[in-house]
């Protein structure tokens, strides 16, 4: 889960920049609203965040961006169709076709084929 990170106790920028398991979400939104930007009391100056990366996932029980590499791609999926297929996390591909399975190297992805031309 993406979690807004910065200095919650004055008035500053606060930009997407960590990642924390769904489990502590709620610890987290605790925390953060005893800070004075989270109560209310100082409100953070709104910035240019460069390259904030819209997910995260889980691998090898650590949150991390990097959840598709071509190195992370097995051949049954790399091989898939004229064009070949590439690894994306199952709950947010969108995969104009489906792959074999079990062709990507962790249980969480699925093999995407690219649009038929």
């Amino acid at each position: 889960m993406l979690v807004t990170g910065g200095d919650y106790c004055g008035d500053g920028c606060i930009c997407d920049e960590g990642a924390i398991s769904v489990d502590a979400l709620a610890q987290f939104n605790a925390d953060v609203s005893k800070t004075p930007v989270g109560s209310g009391a100082v409100h953070y100056v709104p910035c240019g965040c460069p390259g904030i990366v819209s997910e995260v996932c889980c691998r090898s029980g650590a949150c991390t961006r990097n959840c598709v590499s071509p190195s992370d791609t097995l051949p049954a999926c790399a091989d898939a169709g004229p064009s070949g297929g590439f690894c994306a996390l199952a709950a947010g591909s969108e995969c104009a076709q489906q792959g074999p399975p079990n062709s990507c190297a962790y249980a969480d992805e699925t093999c995407c084929l690219p649009v038929m031309q």
